[in-house]
C-alpha cells in the first residue's frame, strides 16, 4: 500500500537504509548551511549600510543642519539602497591585484570613455591610464552639476539618468543629455584664447538621480605628460571645436603664440650665453692651475737657495772643514718633452746635425 514502507529483514537492507539517511541528513545540513551563510552575508552588508547612514545622521543631527538637508540625504542613502549599492566600488575591488582591477576598469569603462569626442582616434595606453582615474558621482533631483560661470575643473560623462542645461533662472529648458553624453571636456584642455576662459558656458541641472563619470583635470594632464604626442592631438581636436563653435579669438591666441615664441627664443639665448659663460670660466680655472703650479715651482727654488745659503753658513761657522758638504739636488719637476716629428728620435736629429769642418 501506498505510504506504508516495509521494515528491513536482512543486513543489507538495514546497511542501505543506514547509508540513505546519513546521506540525506548530510545534503540537508550542506543546503541549510548554505542558504543560512548567504543570508548572513546579505545582512552584513544591510548592517554595514545602516551603521553608515545612523553615523550620517548623528551627524546632521550634532551640527544641526536644516530638515530639507536630511531630507535630501535620506533620499540619497534610499536611492543607493534600491540600486543596491551597498559597498563601494573601490572597497570591493581593493583587494584585487593591481593589473586585474585594471583589466576589470577597462572592460566596464573603456566604452564609455570612447564616446568623448577629444579621446578619439588617442593611444590605448592613454585611455587606459584615464579608465583608471574615472571617480563615479551621483547627483541627486534638482541639483546643479555645473553653473554658467564656474572655472572648469573636470569633465562629466553621463553613465546613467538625465540631465537637462537651463537658463540662469532655471525656468528654461536649453537641451537634455541622456545616458554617454559629454560635457565640460574642453574647458579642462587650457586653450588658449578661449572667449569664456575655460569657464562653464551653460548651467546643467540633474532631473533625477543620475550617475556621472568625472575625470578631473589634474588626472588628465598628469596622464598627458607621458603621451606627448596624444597631448597635440587632443589640443589640436579641441582647438578645431572651437573654431567650429565660434568659441575662440583667433587673435588673442595668435598673441600668444607669438609671445610663447619670443619666450623661446630669449631662453635659446640665455642659454648660450649661459654656455659662453661656462666656457670662459673653464678656460680661467685652467689659466689659474698653470700659474699655481709655476708659483710652486718657484717657491721651492727658492726655498733650496735658502738651504744652501743656511748650509754655507754652518760649514763657516764650523772653522771650514776640509770637505764641503754636497748640495742637495733640486726637485723640480721636468717640463714637457717638446713635441717632435713622427718617425724622428733625439739620436736621429744628433746624427743629422752639420759638423764643423776640422781645418777651419
Amino acid at each position: 500500500m501506498i505510504g506504508i514502507v516495509q521494515q528491513p529483514q536482512k543486513e543489507w537492507q538495514f546497511l542501505f537504509m543506514t547509508a540513505q539517511f546519513v546521506l540525506g541528513v548530510q545534503l540537508f545540513s550542506q543546503i541549510l548551511g548554505n542558504t543560512i551563510q548567504t543570508v548572513l552575508k546579505a545582512t552584513d552588508a544591510a548592517r554595514k549600510f545602516r551603521n553608515k547612514i545612523d553615523a550620517a545622521f548623528q551627524y546632521l543631527e550634532m551640527r544641526g543642519v536644516s530638515k530639507e538637508i536630511q531630507q535630501r540625504v535620506r533620499d540619497y542613502f534610499e536611492y543607493q539602497w534600491i540600486q543596491r549599492r551597498l559597498i563601494d566600488d573601490k572597497e570591493a575591488l581593493e583587494s584585487l591585484p593591481e593589473k586585474l582591477e585594471a583589466d576589470l576598469a577597462i572592460k566596464v569603462h573603456l566604452a564609455t570613455l570612447k564616446h568623448v569626442r577629444i579621446f578619439q582616434g588617442v593611444e590605448p595606453g592613454l585611455l587606459v591610464d584615464l579608465v583608471l582615474k574615472l571617480e563615479l558621482q551621483v547627483f541627486a533631483p534638482g541639483e546643479y552639476v555645473c553653473r554658467k560661470g564656474d572655472i572648469g575643473r573636470e569633465l562629466y560623462i553621463v553613465k546613467k539618468g538625465c540631465l537637462e542645461v537651463v537658463s540662469d533662472d532655471g525656468s528654461f529648458v536649453y537641451a537634455r543629455l541622456g545616458e554617454g553624453s559629454v560635457f565640460g571636456e574642453i574647458s579642462i584642455l587650457n586653450i588658449k584664447g578661449i572667449k569664456s576662459g575655460n569657464r562653464r558656458t551653460a548651467n546643467v541641472r540633474s532631473i533625477g538621480y543620475a550617475d556621472l563619470f568625472r575625470l578631473s583635470k589634474h588626472h588628465l594632464w598628469e596622464a598627458l605628460e607621458e603621451y606627448p604626442d596624444a597631448r597635440t592631438k587632443i589640443l589640436e581636436i579641441g582647438r578645431q571645436l572651437l573654431v567650429k563653435d565660434n568659441l575662440i579669438n583667433l587673435q588673442e591666441e595668435a598673441e600668444h603664440h607669438a609671445n610663447h615664441q619670443k619666450f623661446l627664443d630669449s631662453f635659446v639665448k640665455v642659454t648660450e650665453g649661459v654656455n659662453e659663460v661656462q666656457t670662459k670660466f673653464g678656460r680661467l680655472v685652467a689659466e689659474r692651475a698653470a700659474v699655481v703650479f709655476k708659483l710652486k715651482q718657484r717657491i721651492r727654488r727658492l726655498e733650496h737657495l735658502t738651504d744652501l745659503e743656511d748650509e754655507r753658513d754652518a760649514w763657516l761657522a764650523a772653522g771650514a772643514p776640509k770637505q764641503r758638504p754636497k748640495p742637495k739636488p733640486v726637485v723640480v719637476e721636468p717640463p714637457p718633452p717638446p713635441p717632435t716629428k713622427p718617425g724622428k728620435t733625439v739620436k736621429d736629429m744628433r746624427k743629422k746635425a752639420p759638423v764643423k769642418n776640422a781645418r777651419k
